[in-house]
Order: C-alpha cells, then sequence, then structure tokens
C-alpha cells in the first residue's frame, strides 16, 4: 500500500465508513439493485478485514484508500472511496 497518505484510519473513520454503506445499502434495497446489494453486503461482513488509510480530508469529504484482503495467490487490490461529509 502506497505511503502517500495522511493517517491510518481510526475508530471514528470506520464509523463513518460503515454508516456510508449501510446508507448506500438501504437505498440500493429500496429500488432494487440486486447486484450493488450483494456488493455492499460482502464489503459491510468484510469491513475490518480491509485495510483503509485516509488519502485527503477537506471541509466536504473525506477520500479514503483500502486494500482488499489478501488472495490466495498473495495478490492484492486497492480501491479509493469519497465519503461527503454532513456538517459542511
Amino acid at each position: 500500500m502506497s505511503k502517500d497518505f495522511i493517517r491510518i484510519a481510526n475508530d471514528q473513520d470506520m464509523q463513518l465508513i460503515i454508516a456510508y454503506f449501510e446508507q448506500a445499502l438501504a437505498h440500493y434495497e429500496e429500488v432494487g439493485e440486486l447486484m450493488a446489494m450483494q456488493d455492499i453486503k460482502y464489503f459491510l461482513h468484510n469491513v475490518r478485514h480491509f485495510n483503509f488509510v485516509v488519502l485527503k480530508e477537506k471541509v466536504t469529504d473525506i477520500t479514503y484508500l483500502f486494500e482488499f484482503p489478501e488472495k490466495t495467490d498473495g495478490k492484492r487490490e486497492t480501491g479509493t472511496i469519497v465519503i461527503p461529509l454532513q456538517n459542511n
């Protein structure tokens, strides 16, 4: 994982990330998007196995880099998520 980050995600970050995905899950359940629901359920079920770091913090949002759990072949995948902050 890149060393170009502000800090490792803490418990408060994890609460924000989980709340964001729970809100997304509720939306996709409401509109019946089965594939999105499956992806989000997987993510929520495994969220504590992901590694999160903060790439950027702004008043309006936080950008996280996350690393998927290691695969059996030893390869790792990463992704980013930008979570808008409600208090802006």
